[in-house]
């Protein structure tokens, strides 16, 4: 009887499809594709599993199955990384590199920079340049293109500009001054004099902190006698010349110590 049951079993009994009721295999596995096979427990358990559950997330991957890039950053998602841009929220943004500049930089505000700000060509700035000090390593140019002309600053501290009749403003004041004691040839206040030297009575040798850079003028006046003649300046060298103080006799003009002299010198060049 059992034979015959199982017989008409096997050869009566349809398989199940999607059409018809029937017998049906069982199958753990989580990735067939198959319409025939039923699953079994432990496959549902396992879709389950990996699937998302409700209200909650779904199983992190340990890993990308394909490595990626990000922003330039290699991810395959074991770890955190880094992104290289910049926040436009950011109170403080610092670059640890060069800040290359292919277009305009354009500040609403100001651009402060704490420590030096280099620049290999030339910077042209519309606006007002301030600061507590401007300084140049060469001449500074104040004017430039402009109608009533220009003044150069000389890294000599020398100025040159079109209110000095476009020539050098030393041109137009003294070089030199000093006043010294006829007696001994003390000096008591000078600019651009070396020494003095009282060489005999009436007699005295004058010599320049630096040379004259061309033609000089010398103006002399004396603190003495009455009988006082009109001081004398000879022996012009550029880097020194002498004064002479004679006495005014009426046919005697020796020479004579007075008790002050004082004098300006004025030159041309630069």
């Amino acid at each position: 009887m059992e034979s015959a049951i199982k017989s008409y079993a096997n050869s009566n009994l349809p398989s199940a499809s999607l059409t018809q009721k029937g017998v049906v295999q069982l199958s753990s596995s989580t990735n067939s594709t198959s319409e025939t096979l039923a699953a079994t427990p432990k496959a549902v358990k396992a879709a389950l599993d990996a699937s998302l559950p409700v209200g909650g997330t779904a199983k992190a991957a340990e890993k990308l199955a394909t490595s990626r890039k990000i922003s330039g950053v290699d991810f395959d998602g074991t770890k955190d990384i880094t992104l290289p841009f910049i926040n436009t929220t950011d109170t403080n943004v610092q670059l640890a590199g060069t800040l290359t500049e292919q277009g305009h930089i354009i500040s609403q505000g100001n651009l402060i920079s704490k420590t030096n700000i280099g620049a290999d060509g030339r910077c042209d700035i519309t606006g007002d340049l301030r600061g507590g000090r401007v300084l140049s390593k060469s001449d500074v140019i104040v004017g430039e293109g402009q109608a009533g002309g220009y003044a150069t600053i000389s890294s000599t501290g020398n100025i040159i500009g079109a209110q000095w009749g476009g020539s050098w403003l030393s041109t137009r004041t003294a070089r030199a001054f000093a006043v010294f004691n006829a007696k001994t040839g003390a000096v008591s206040g000078s600019v651009g004099i070396s020494s003095v030297v009282r060489n005999a009575a009436g007699t005295y040798t004058v010599v320049f902190s630096s040379a004259m850079p061309g033609a000089y003028a010398v103006v002399v006046g004396v603190d003495g006698a009455y009988n006082t003649h009109e001081p004398t300046v000879t022996s012009k060298a550029a880097t020194s010349f002498r004064i002479l103080t004679p006495a005014d006799g009426g046919v005697d003009y020796g020479l004579q110590d007075q008790n002050e002299i004082q004098f300006v010198v004025f030159s041309v060049g630069t």
